[in-house]
């Protein structure tokens, strides 16, 4: 090519750059307005409600299942001569599979790695697994009818009949009933198993000299180095050295734990995210457990301790309630943590905001009170309203955490303009309608979250009528919120946008991360 030519082709492509970026701006407005409103339709309608065992589906989750299972089919028959071949695919299909399985021992690792939730990855370790096991079902039983011969030949090693057990164990073990009888049984038992599983395909494949070892292989290799890669993180974030290390100090408050995980390094902690904290020198048990606690601290600047609320529960955090001691902080002087874990919400880019809470669950939205309070007061947010409920049944909650909601509303300073509103609501007995200021309202009795809703998202209708604006809503329910809100939400206004965050409370009664994420 002449340098005349090279010339004309960067002359024409600049003009082509300056004409796609015209057009683009054009018509992106209207391309992000129909995706949102398709995103809409397709998170918020439900194919499947909530029950007990199963639920809720949306007409997303259902898409991405069905995508992905037809994905699989098409690889199985497509180019197969016979049905001897269309098994040994079934075969290399549940291998390639099981690798998103074997990539990361630790699904928090690898939800932030991937920037998604907890809930979303392990949604889609239940469903890639189940169609690694039904491709390597699908596989045993063609090896059966087509080859015979070599099926009877393998089913006399060890290996086989391993791999076949563990997978089966894997599949059919009742995960919400081993969970509640003792969830780090149950993660142990599933870990050892998945690895007993990959070393017994390791040696099926290896014996049929199987060239899909290399995909194993690769899979198990990116497992040691994610592995590797979060424990060198562990390590840095509590210290190296044996002296000074991360320490954990508890107290009882009303029945309540108040922890402070004293930090060998400061560290930046975003609202929304929680550690995993390890205490062995609690009792015996505990060596083996590490539990995930939401942070309930936070500032602009990197913290040097951490606070966690805690309800206690069973397990650690009922240990903890028994060494812990009202005059006095236990000290854990052996403890680490990894995280942080999990996404923040950027709630400041929103005019109002509703917060609501139950029970420990305000800690939760502390860090949230706390960051857009400060971002107001700073000019760094565009929120001017902040309404947080908080449902107590339990008046021992309420007064242990009686504290963290004091430091909100000195925060929030009345002469710089105060944007916080707090109702209260104990469902006791002999509880009457007290207000504490013109910010602080306690009620007795239940919250009606459908008419508070309505009721905000009304008071934003009427005060702002011409300008555009948007409503945030965090519902932190126990232990399951209510769809109702979804529906009196979206219901009357169908031209709303709204966005879903999956949060989730943890078995020991510490909040792990807020459950849903509204917006408009």
């Amino acid at each position: 090519m002449e340098i005349t030519q090279i010339y004309a082709v960067v002359i024409a492509g600049i003009a082509l750059i300056f004409l796609l970026q015209t057009g683009v701006s054009s018509f992106a407005p209207r391309l992000i307005a129909t995706a949102s409103r398709t995103h809409q339709y397709l998170s918020y309608t439900y194919v499947l409600n909530r029950h007990a065992f199963m639920g809720p589906w949306t007409v997303t989750a259902v898409l991405l299942r069905v995508i992905y299972l037809a994905v699989n089919v098409v690889c199985l028959g497509v180019g197969v001569a016979d049905l001897s071949h269309t098994g040994r695919r079934a075969g290399t299909l549940s291998v390639i599979n099981l690798g998103p399985l074997l990539s990361g021992l630790h699904l928090n690792f690898l939800a932030d790695l991937l920037g998604l939730s907890v809930g979303a990855i392990r949604a889609a370790h239940r469903t890639v697994s189940f169609v690694a096991f039904g491709l390597a079902a699908f596989h045993v039983i063609v090896a059966a009818v087509t080859e015979r011969a070599l099926f009877r030949r393998e089913l006399e090693k060890p290996f086989v009949v391993i791999a076949a057990l563990a997978f089966c164990i894997l599949i059919i073990t009742p995960r919400r009933l081993v969970q509640k009888a003792s969830y780090e049984i149950f993660i142990r038992l599933h870990q050892i198993l998945s690895l007993l599983c990959a070393a017994s395909i390791w040696q099926h494949l290896s014996s049929v000299r199987c060239p899909d070892r290399l995909y194993l292989l690769i899979f198990l290799a990116l497992m040691a180095v994610a592995f590797a890669c979060e424990a060198v993180l562990v390590l840095v974030r509590n210290g190296w050295s044996f002296l000074k290390r991360s320490r954990v100090t508890v107290t009882n408050s009303c029945g309540m734990l108040k922890v402070k995980v004293h930090l060998c390094k400061p560290l930046k902690i975003e609202p929304g995210q929680y550690i995993n904290l390890w205490m062995p020198s609690v009792g015996l048990g505990a060596f083996w457990q590490s539990h995930p606690f939401m942070v309930a601290s936070w500032s602009t600047e990197a913290q040097e301790y951490l606070e966690i609320f805690i309800q206690p529960r069973r397990g650690l955090t009922r240990d903890l309630h028994h060494i812990a001691r009202p005059d006095g902080p236990f000290v854990c002087k052996w403890a680490m943590f990894s995280g942080p874990h999990g996404n923040t919400v950027a709630v400041g880019e929103y005019e109002t905001v509703v917060l609501i809470a139950d029970g420990v669950g305000i800690a939760s939205q502390v860090p949230y009170l706390k960051k857009l309070i400060h971002g107001y007061h700073n000019r760094r947010v565009i929120t001017r309203r902040i309404h947080l409920i908080w449902q107590i049944s339990d008046i021992d909650v309420g007064i242990a955490a009686q504290p963290f909601v004091n430091d909100v509303l000195d925060e929030d300073k009345l002469e710089s303009g105060g944007i916080l509103q707090v109702s209260i609501y104990v469902n006791l007995d002999d509880i009457s309608k007290i207000s504490f200021g013109r910010r602080s309202t306690v009620y007795p009795g239940k919250a009606n979250f459908d008419e508070l809703v309505e009721k905000e998202l009304a008071f934003n209708a009427e005060s702002r009528e011409t300008a555009k604006w948007k409503a945030f809503l965090v519902v932190f329910p126990q232990p399951r919120s209510p769809p109702s809100i979804e529906r009196n939400v979206s219901g009357p206004h169908p031209s709303s946008r709204f966005k879903l965050t999956e949060f989730r409370r943890t078995k020991s009664g510490a909040t792990k991360c807020p459950v849903r994420v509204l917006d408009r």
